[in-house]
């Protein structure tokens, strides 16, 4: 899967998200993955399959899994959404 460079609606989503969380910051960390990984999985199930099969999907969300990893361990990541 190749990386690409994100566009700026898709960068503003991404803000809008981080903003989200850190509204919700009071949650512990397990709920707020919890959470947001059933809404993944909505989202997953709601792909075109004739376009998207959910091996697919999941190879994609691994992929940015892996890379979201890979930012935070770059830029402490933790920090700013004020958690440890």
């Amino acid at each position: 899967m190749k990386n690409i460079t994100p566009t700026k609606d898709q960068l503003a989503m991404r803000n809008d998200i981080i903003e989200l969380l850190r509204k919700y910051k009071h949650l512990r960390a397990d709920e707020i993955l919890a959470i947001v990984s059933n809404m993944v999985g909505q989202i997953i199930a709601l792909q075109d399959q004739r376009k998207m099969t959910p091996e697919m999907a999941m190879k994609l969300v691994v992929a940015n899994i892996q890379a979201g990893n890979e930012t935070a361990i770059r830029n402490s990541f933790s920090t700013t959404l004020g958690r440890a």
